[in-house]
């Protein structure tokens, strides 16, 4: 059942990315549009769909914290996937804990700082 919704997401996200590369237009960040500020994922949706096409540097250069992201999110996936696994298990409980989400926030906000600042 999980695999199921797995394949379901990743499908929904492949067609989504394929659409709006096809038509050219992507939605607006809703922080970027009200503060002219990039969040820490504003350039997401361009590096997904060049990872898609094989674009590897290209998509890192979209946003560089994506590996990183990417990585953490497959950890949580793999989690969600194999709930009986012992050794997933406890990657996923370091790091879904307080300290590491508070971590994973204050990371995020320092990748906006030196975004804005820096021009990435």
């Amino acid at each position: 059942m999980a695999a199921g919704a797995l394949m379901l997401t990743a499908a929904m996200i492949f067609l989504y990315l394929r659409i709006t590369s096809a038509l050219g237009w992507m939605p607006l960040c809703p922080v970027h549009a009200l503060t002219s500020l990039s969040c820490p994922g504003c350039g997401s949706q361009r590096a997904l769909a060049s990872l898609l096409e094989g674009h590897i540097a290209e998509a890192v250069s979209h946003n560089y914290i994506l590996p990183a992201a990417l990585a953490y999110l497959s950890l949580c996936g793999m989690h969600w996937i194999f709930p009986a696994n012992n050794t997933i298990s406890k990657i996923y409980r370091r790091i879904t804990t307080p300290r590491a989400l508070i971590a994973v926030a204050l990371a995020m906000l320092a990748w906006m700082a030196v975004r804005n600042i820096a021009g990435c």
